[in-house]
């Protein structure tokens, strides 16, 4: 993944538990290719964690505008674990 202002690199996104905090918690989750190619099927998940709604979702469109270029196969804008959006689509 392309090093980008302001992003905090997570080693694997974990799930949140219910509950866990009293304010909302909001990341953007992209899936790549370990070793940077697609063929091999391996992908490893990339955390974003942003502080602010809006911090979130400029970082969501970022990583949505770049994806294609570095292969990423999918990528997600969470609040607290759950998904507000995905991209590609699943619907």
């Amino acid at each position: 993944m392309p090093p980008v202002a302001g992003w905090i690199r997570v080693a694997r996104a974990e799930p949140y538990a219910a509950g866990m905090a009293d304010t909302d918690v909001w990341d953007v989750v992209i899936e790549e290719p370990v070793d940077g190619t697609v063929a091999d099927g391996d992908t490893d998940r990339i955390a974003i964690v942003k502080k602010t709604e809006v911090e979130a979702r400029q970082a969501f469109a970022e990583a949505v505008s770049i994806a294609d270029r570095y292969g990423y196969r999918s990528v997600e804008l969470r609040r607290n674990g759950g998904t507000a959006e995905r991209w590609p689509s699943t619907g």
